[in-house]
């Protein structure tokens, strides 16, 4: 997963490392919920977040934070599906 803001600034690199994540449950940001539940397994994707499917407003604490009304993007491969 390769993740980063629409001007560019990296946060996240981490090709070839896996997460797991509890997707449909309202624990990821909506546009991680609505890009992944479209995914079919070994699915790549280039998902472009805007800013009001991301943080919105109030941005995100972190390191790097990510500050308001930031559009996001990330290239991610579903690499595997449990139901």
């Amino acid at each position: 997963m390769y993740g980063g803001a629409h001007h560019g600034q990296k946060f996240e690199d981490s090709e070839g490392k896996y997460h797991e994540f509890h997707v449909g449950v309202g624990k990821l940001i909506r546009g991680w919920d609505e890009g992944l539940l479209a995914l079919k397994h070994g699915e790549s994707a280039y998902l472009r977040i805007s800013a009001d499917y991301a943080y919105g407003k109030k941005g995100a604490k972190g390191s790097p934070p990510i500050p308001p009304n930031q559009d996001l993007q990330f290239m991610v491969t579903l690499a595997s599906k449990k139901t």
